[in-house]
């Protein structure tokens, strides 16, 4: 909810309500909250968790990419979707039941996968092409 500045590498984007923003190890980087409430569900992981064929969404989203913005904007039909994903992967996290480090992976996972597919027709066919996607 909300929007913020969000600083990377010296360059600074905003960030809407609806957008996803993918932050890179290492990165210099911040933000600075807007007049007005913000909210914002934040997933940090290392690749290594992911199962080896899972990680190739990795290269097809906006993490290292010094040419493109570290957002990407989620269409009106994909947000009930990946909040009700995000909240299921929150919960899950919350809870620390048996079994949560597998059933937040896999929500990780396919949260991944579905804005692999909401990026660009151009990145997802090179991706293909290389046997990425």
């Amino acid at each position: 909810e909300g929007s913020f500045t969000y600083f990377s590498d010296f360059t600074l984007y905003d960030v809407h309500r609806g957008e996803l923003l993918f932050v890179s190890p290492g990165q210099l980087h911040d933000y600075f909250l807007k007049a007005g409430s913000v909210r914002v569900m934040l997933i940090g992981f290392r690749p290594a968790i992911l199962p080896e064929v899972g990680r190739h969404v990795l290269h097809i989203l906006p993490f290292d990419d010094t040419k493109r913005a570290p957002t990407l904007c989620v269409p009106a039909e994909m947000k009930p979707v990946l909040h009700s994903l995000f909240g299921a992967a929150h919960g899950r996290f919350d809870a620390q039941t048996t079994g949560w480090e597998t059933i937040v992976t896999t929500y990780l996972q396919t949260i991944l996968t579905e804005a692999a597919y909401l990026m660009p027709s151009d990145l997802r066919t090179q991706a293909s092409s290389a046997g990425v996607l």
